[in-house]
């Protein structure tokens, strides 16, 4: 019966169907009896009718206390706790917890262990409508001669940044997605940084600022956020959350280290106990903590994964690397993720209808994307797949793998160790011998049909008619693929018994794992850790290969999504999917799932508009009173700090001659500048060519960097300490790289950045917009295009006293009648337009 309308706090007394629906009774029941009548720890959610209805356990304890994890409770949730005495007296400590989560808003109920009988401590918070923020009284903030300009070293009043922190304000309080594309210098974080805190702490509502870069996660949670710290009045908290990937886990790593040469090769072993002695006084038990990169196949070994996570079960659970960053992200007001992790969280909450407190992330309602223009790139990604023979070996060499006949490893050794060691010979003699005989050769039979399924489709790609013995290939895979000749038997046979093996081998993983179970529970046999693994590794084999299955032999008309297969080097084969739309994803799983969003960037517009952005986000789909749009300028005097140069005489990029003409010019540059250089390509090939010509030249005093001599951090802050550097970069160097003052004082652009036209997803979304009746090269790739352009001219300046050099190499920017919108997509500049020589001439009066 339901008591809707009903207020708990005019009751004196509460039945148990006051306080809980029968589904929050019953889970409550079953979990208190599976903790053998213990106690155990909950945190419940009301629903509108106040009861509880969605319950997450997180503790279990013994008869007399169990460990109350305070920080995952949030305003207007209950902790909830049994003692199984009956006795529903709160002792001290209960009372002492009660009070500390009342003043948040969090109530606090003890339960019997019949759920029959309730004493509430504490009722929580109702929700209630949020409390707007003071749009003026913010901006005061940072207006000359106030509180920003009296205590941040080195403030400058920018009155762009007083803009940007308006619409925020408005976008908070009005429930509005905005879209702000915010020039360099503007300061956009902490435009967007002092709302949130202001709204965070006002109305006990945490926040999520969402990257795309490391080093903008760096800068907020390690500058801008301790500085906002020291001079906001509100007292705030933030949190870096990183996927669980990145922590030790310890149980993984204890479990290992019983036996390592059961799980680790002999190269292996220093990393493994250099990883252990580290986890013996690391705080974090982050990866970024460590002092060096351990080898990525060891760090899986022994990483967090939520496939093998125990949670509550585990004997390390309350000292978990990830449950205590977890903790402490349930504590802060701002948590700053990455968009990947944004977009994990989303598609878990998705699943349970937005309606439960799962996920990745604890609950949040506001978001900031900064850097937004990569979203439908990451959405791209985090929604296709990719399966590689070689990811498929590594999962499977986790169950067994022999190098020698003395040298066996893997899951099924070390759990025949452990029943050796804990149960007589006699009780697990057969249950070995299963193992040895089944199990055991099942694993090198089901290498065997990785490797022959993935030669023959190797074989398959070769044979194709188009295609070259070059050592990378992207093949597409067409819809008709039924009637490729060899299609058959090459790929669909070779798959289709890969997937039955599999799914028979596992089935009999399935079997023996409940029967060991059971077998375990009887003879009090410590198995839980070498069973949890066993089963995490089988799961996310059967997860690959039914994906696999999927993409290459599932019918295409059922579903938009691209999909392709990719060879490289050593024969090394992986397939792929991706959606060729991912606009109704967006806007189905973002735009309408959270109040605010707010989408920011130095480069979000085509011309100053935001219709290309608008059209790829599913924007277009929302009610046009909800979306906000503002371009603020940068307030960067670019036509005093730059001189862009244009050859107008060079070859065109698609001649044969291009590429040494581009050398040669790019070496007279250089000896004009005192170093400090990008020169940036769109391409590793053309990087090569003029690269190993200018080495050639020997100009003196340079030193010469290229992309992929050392890992991009170390080569930036090489360029960084040394003025005479050059650095030759490819994509990733185009954008997120951030050199101020006299480090960077020239940006050589050599070809428009058009993205490789016969990458699957980009020939797959020119085909679906020219079937909608678009334009695909002046509706998609052009844009595409100009946005990576702005990120590259927006290398150079990054201060208000920055001054340099662009110079563009491509011609077309004048010559093709789409040049003019990346022209006009910059920033007005002292623009030469003129022979190679006069350029030169110019650009050496510039920087004289």
């Amino acid at each position: 019966m339901s008591n809707y309308g009903i207020d708990l706090r005019e009751k004196t007394s509460f039945q148990t169907s006051d306080l809980f629906t029968e589904k929050a009774q019953e889970f409550l029941r079953e979990a208190i009896h599976n903790a053998n009548d213990n106690e155990v720890f909950f945190v419940g959610t009301p629903d509108s009718t106040q009861r509880i209805d969605s319950v997450k356990l997180y503790a279990r304890g013994n008869q007399q206390a169990v460990p109350a994890l305070i920080n995952v409770a949030e305003p207007g949730t209950v902790i909830i706790h049994n003692h199984p005495s009956g006795n529903l007296t709160p002792s001290s400590a209960d009372l002492e917890i009660a009070s500390t989560l009342g003043q948040r808003g969090v109530g606090a109920y003890i339960i019997n262990n019949q759920v029959s009988d309730c004493y509430v401590i504490v009722l929580p918070d109702k929700t209630q409508e949020p409390v707007p923020i003071d749009i003026a009284e913010l901006a005061k903030l940072i207006e000359p001669n106030e509180l920003f300009s009296q205590k941040f070293p080195g403030y400058e009043y920018r009155q762009q940044q007083v803009d940007m922190l308006k619409m925020v304000v408005e976008s908070l309080n009005a429930n509005h997605v905005s879209l702000i594309e915010a020039g360099t210098g503007t300061g956009k974080s902490l435009a967007y940084l002092i709302p949130l805190v202001r709204w965070s702490v006002t109305n006990k509502e945490r926040c999520v600022i969402s990257t795309n870069t490391i080093n903008l996660q760096e800068q907020l949670i390690y500058k801008d956020i301790p500085a906002l710290q020291q001079i906001l009045p509100e007292k705030f908290t933030a949190c870096l959350v990183k996927g669980r990937q990145n922590y030790i886990c310890k149980r993984k790593l204890n479990m290992i280290l019983q036996s390592p040469e059961t799980h680790c090769d002999e190269d292996e072993l220093e990393e493994l106990y250099r990883i252990a002695d580290w986890a013996k006084t690391t705080n974090e038990g982050s990866l970024s903590d460590l002092n060096f990169v351990p080898d990525s196949e060891l760090w899986e070994k022994v990483c967090s994964d939520s496939e093998s996570c125990q949670r509550a079960q585990c004997a390390s659970f309350n000292d978990c690397f990830t449950t205590r960053a977890r903790r402490t992200a349930n504590a802060a007001n701002l948590l700053i993720v990455n968009h990947h992790l944004l977009f994990a969280d989303i598609a878990i909450k998705k699943e349970t209808g937005f309606s439960m407190d799962t996920g990745i992330l604890p609950r949040y309602k506001r978001i900031v994307i900064d850097e937004a223009h990569h979203i439908e790139d990451v959405a791209t990604s985090y929604f296709g797949l990719q399966i590689s023979q070689r990811g498929l070996i590594r999962i499977i060499r986790r169950l067994y793998h022999q190098k020698s006949k003395k040298n066996e490893k893997g899951y099924w050794v070390s759990l025949i160790k452990k029943l050796q060691k804990t149960l007589p010979a006699n009780v697990i003699d057969l249950i070995i011998n299963r193992i040895t005989t089944e199990y055991i050769p099942g694993v090198a039979a089901l290498e065997d049909s990785i490797r022959n399924a993935f030669v023959f489709m190797n074989d398959f790609i070769r044979a194709l008619p188009k295609i070259t013995d070059q050592r990378e290939t992207l093949w597409r895979i067409p819809a008709d693929k039924e009637s490729l000749s060899n299609w058959e038997r090459l790929v669909k046979e070779p798959v289709y018994n890969l997937r039955h093996e599999c799914k028979t081998y596992l089935k009999e993983v399935k079997l023996l794992i409940e029967e060991l179970t059971e077998f375990a529970n009887v003879h009090n046999a410590k198995l839980h850790n070498e069973l949890t693994e066993i089963t995490a590794a089988a799961s996310k084999l059967e997860r690959h290969i039914v994906n696999m299955e999927w993409i290459l032999l599932s019918s295409q008309d059922e579903s938009p999504d691209v999909r392709w297969i990719e060879t490289g080097s050593h024969h090394r084969l992986t397939v792929h999917s991706a959606p060729v739309n991912v606009a109704n994803e967006i806007y189905d799983s973002v735009i309408c799932r959270f109040p605010t969003i707010i989408m920011t960037s130095a480069t979000l517009t085509i011309e100053e508009n935001f219709d290309f952005l608008e059209q790829r986000l599913g924007l277009g789909f929302m009610d046009k009173e909800r979306l906000r749009k503002a371009v603020i300028t940068s307030p960067f005097d670019y036509k005093q700090q730059v001189f862009m140069g244009i050859p107008t005489d060079i070859s065109d990029p698609d001649s044969e001659q291009f590429a040494p003409v581009l050398a040669e010019y790019v070496a007279k540059a250089l000896q004009l500048t005192s170093g400090g250089t990008f020169v940036l390509f769109t391409s590793f090939f053309l990087l090569e060519q003029c690269y190993n010509y200018i080495k050639r030249a020997k100009i003196r005093d340079r030193y010469m960097m290229k992309q992929g001599d050392e890992p991009r951090h170390a080569l930036l802050e090489r360029f960084r300490q040394d003025k005479r550097s050059v650095l030759f970069g490819t994509n990733s160097f185009w954008e997120g790289v951030d050199v101020k003052g006299n480090a960077l004082q020239c940006v050589i652009l050599t070809r428009l950045p058009f993205r490789v036209p016969t990458d699957p997803v980009i020939e797959a979304r020119v085909e679906f917009i020219k079937q909608n009746g678009g334009n695909p090269f002046m509706d998609y790739i052009i844009p595409l295009a100009v946005v990576k352009f702005r990120q590259g001219f927006g290398r150079l300046i990054r201060t208000k006293t920055d001054h340099g050099a662009v110079l563009i190499m491509d011609k077309r920017v004048l010559t093709k009648s789409y040049g003019k919108r990346f022209l006009r997509s910059l920033p007005e500049c002292d623009t030469v337009c003129d022979t190679a020589e006069n350029v030169l001439r110019k650009l050496e009066s510039f920087f004289a």
